[in-house]
């Protein structure tokens, strides 16, 4: 008799523990819907990496920034990247478009230096934090998350 009340037991409290599972808002998600998880209602980080010709810095990582840096958050389009060229005249005309389309010429060229990389808020416009080029690339990593984490939309 012990064991049978034991068993009744166990069978409801396995019950009661499958229905507060799935009936819980803190279930896991599948791969595919992850993406739909992330808000896109704008952008979370602007950051503009700033280069010239003359700047061995850039030369040396400018693969390892297109590669490690920009291919790592190309999943999360609400951190926008922007190259600047700083070279001369001709090269800042023709990299401008991006810096000007989100207001950020004052600001740049404010903080122009070659190899500098800018994390800018984008509702304040203010600089969030300047690296440079050639830190280790975990390190740019960790200072990118930092200042645009994900966010993810509210669950029903």
């Amino acid at each position: 008799m012990k064991n049978f009340k034991q068993i009744i037991f166990a069978a409801l409290l396995t019950a009661v523990t499958f229905i507060f599972i799935n009936s819980s808002p803190l279930k896991a998600q599948d791969a595919s819907a992850v993406t739909d998880t992330y808000m896109q209602d704008g952008p979370s980080l602007y950051v503009v990496v700033q280069r010239s010709d003359m700047c061995t810095m850039c030369e040396d990582n400018y693969d390892r920034w297109n590669k490690e840096v920009i291919g790592y958050y190309s999943g999360r389009p609400s951190i926008i990247f922007m190259n600047y060229d700083i070279t001369n005249d001709k090269t800042i005309e023709n990299t401008k478009a991006d810096i000007d389309k989100y207001g950020l010429t004052d600001l740049v060229n404010a903080n122009k230096r070659p190899g500098r990389v800018l994390l800018i808020d984008p509702n304040t416009k203010q600089i969030v934090k300047m690296l440079d080029v050639d830190l280790a690339t975990t390190d740019i990593q960790n200072y990118i998350n930092e200042a645009a984490p994900m966010k993810h939309k509210a669950t029903k």
